[in-house]
């Protein structure tokens, strides 16, 4: 009787070659497909394989539709490796946002110590975390606008080495609290209108995440 035995350790090999396998694969398929239905398919893989890739258009209209499936890629590699099936597209789509963000994270970690600094001192962040938090606040949650706002706290920042390095007569301490006096000026303008901040806020924003629900 046949019996299916889990490998003592995954194989390397595989490992390269799998993902490979499932391109050929998934070629020949549609080659066949293709075939069947009386179309070109040397003419159909240049349009699924070359022509996303010949104007600036065409990339943009690629990476709108791309970021969504890799979203759930990343969520089904979590699940993979966690031994969790079943989520779901939403599950996969959620899934895979933490892992992206995660990975966002720690570049931005990663920066401040090797670029920003660059060497590990106690204290290094000082604070910078509540800045993106703010930001994000500022922005109400869009994209287009958290880089807006990512240029304007990024600039007072930059502006206290310009002002430093010019030797203008007003003391150090003074000029490191720019990035956060301004965080504070912005979080007390935008928080004349709250309504306006509940309106724009994510609708599952602080609610706990219940993969029956």
């Amino acid at each position: 009787m046949l019996q299916l035995e889990p490998r003592p350790a995954p194989s390397r090999v595989m490992s390269f070659a799998s993902p490979v396998m499932a391109l050929a694969i998934t070629m020949l398929i549609g080659i066949a497909m293709f075939m069947l239905l009386g179309k070109d398919p040397v003419r159909a893989l240049q349009i699924f394989f070359v022509e996303p890739l010949k104007s600036g258009y065409a990339l943009s209209e690629l990476a709108l539709k791309a970021t969504p499936l890799l979203l759930i890629a990343l969520g089904l590699a979590v699940c993979f490796r966690a031994n969790v099936w079943n989520i779901g597209a939403e599950g996969q789509f959620i899934v895979g946002a933490v892992a992206a963000g995660g990975a966002l994270c720690g570049l931005s970690g990663a920066y401040i110590s090797v670029v920003y600094t660059p060497l590990w001192v106690e204290g290094m962040v000082a604070g910078k975390g509540w800045i993106a938090l703010a930001l994000t606040t500022f922005a109400t949650w869009r994209p287009a606008r958290v880089l807006l706002g990512a240029y304007l706290f990024g600039g007072v920042t930059m502006l206290q080495f310009h002002l430093q390095g010019e030797g203008v007569d007003v003391p150090s301490q003074i000029l490191s609290m720019l990035p956060y006096l301004a965080t504070i000026v912005v979080l007390v303008l935008i928080s004349r209108n709250a309504a306006w901040i509940r309106v724009n806020m994510p609708a599952s924003l602080g609610k706990p995440f219940s993969p029956g629900s």
